[in-house]
């Protein structure tokens, strides 16, 4: 249940991130007659973004790599196993194998996800600020 939680909430956490930096690439579309409060916005926004920024890199990383770990590691966790049981299913071995290789292809997808919405946001500030 914690690796679920954990899991889900690292998901809706980069969901969140990533939204916030694609509807406020241009302001949330507005566009402000006075030239002051259009600076004073991109400054806001810019100073949020460094923040979300800053939060991806320094806890979501984290957090996923702690996920990646609790992966690997996730027989040990299980109380339910039995001893004699290598996988956590006891459907058979092949269940067990198939569903082991769609969970390392999924998380190397939300890798790709992470890494690629990281890429996305520090090129957004590279356009922002040229």
């Amino acid at each position: 249940m914690e690796y679920n939680l954990n899991f889900f909430s690292i998901m809706i956490r980069l969901l969140f991130i990533s939204f916030f930096f694609f509807i406020s690439s241009d302001n949330f579309g507005l566009d402000l007659k006075y030239s002051f409060f259009k600076f004073l916005l991109t400054i806001i926004l810019t100073l949020i973004r460094i923040t979300l920024l800053g939060y991806l890199l320094s806890v979501l990383i984290i957090d996923y790599f702690i996920l990646l770990i609790d992966t690997s590691r996730i027989n040990n966790k299980n109380w339910w196993r039995s001893r004699d049981e290598p996988f956590i299913t006891n459907a058979s071995m092949i269940n067990a194998a198939i569903t082991w290789i769609v969970w390392y292809i999924n998380l190397i997808v939300y890798a790709a996800c992470l890494y690629m919405t990281v890429f996305f946001v520090f090129a957004g500030f590279v356009i922002l600020m040229t």
